[in-house]
């Protein structure tokens, strides 16, 4: 699978309904014209220029908010950052954070992928977006990442641990992880100690404005 059919793989606006609420998460959609896409390129070229693809084309996307602050979004700029572990994913899969279910989506249409079990620490994101990614290989577990402990014996092949970028949490999560998962993604090491870049920052505002309207 190719990096761009693996960002294809997870869009899930098609699944989800334009809007939506439950206490702290909020689901809203976000119309980007032809001239906020033109915008984003530029951004993109200026800021960020070894980027590959388009970080926005012109269309509909869907954001998740969680506590009025940005969570996810289906859109290019965001989805690109999981195309490789999509590519390289098989066998039983661990996640850490539902979001908008982009991942879920892109994973379990993968032959290789044999099973999806996914911790999510709000139980709002799961009554919201969960109903709409129903699969007899996939388990949606409300439980916090940090504290839970699996089922004695079970084990996975491949987990990402995708709820933060703070790299001294992202090294706690791969210890505590690590005795049931052969493989964790990200490495802490690959965490830059930067904030991420303005062009990025600048798209991910949009889209809460977007969501939050």
């Amino acid at each position: 699978m190719r990096t761009p059919d693996a960002v294809a793989a997870m869009r899930v606006t098609d699944l989800l309904p334009p809007r939506g609420h439950r206490g702290r998460a909020r689901l809203g959609r976000w119309r980007v014209g032809a001239d906020e896409a033109a915008e984003a390129l530029a951004m993109q070229e200026r800021w960020s220029p070894g980027a590959e693809g388009h970080p926005l084309p012109a269309g509909e996307y869907s954001v998740l908010l969680v506590d009025d602050e940005f969570s996810m979004s289906d859109a290019p700029f965001v989805l690109r950052n999981y195309a490789v572990f999509l590519e390289e994913a098989a066998g039983d899969v661990l996640l850490t954070g539902l979001g908008l279910g982009c991942l879920v989506r892109g994973l379990l249409a993968r032959p290789a992928v044999r099973t999806v079990t996914v911790l999510e620490l709000h139980a709002e994101v799961l009554e919201l977006i969960g109903p709409h990614h129903r699969h007899p290989h996939l388990e949606l577990v409300h439980a916090d990442a940090l504290a839970w402990r699996p089922p004695p014996g079970r084990t996975w092949d491949v987990a990402m641990l995708d709820i933060t970028d703070d790299r001294e949490l992202v090294t706690r999560l791969v210890e505590h992880h690590a005795p049931h998962v052969r493989a964790l993604w990200p490495d802490p090491a690959d965490i830059a100690d930067e904030p991420p870049g303005p062009d990025v920052a600048h798209l991910t505002a949009r889209a809460r404005a977007a969501a939050a309207g």
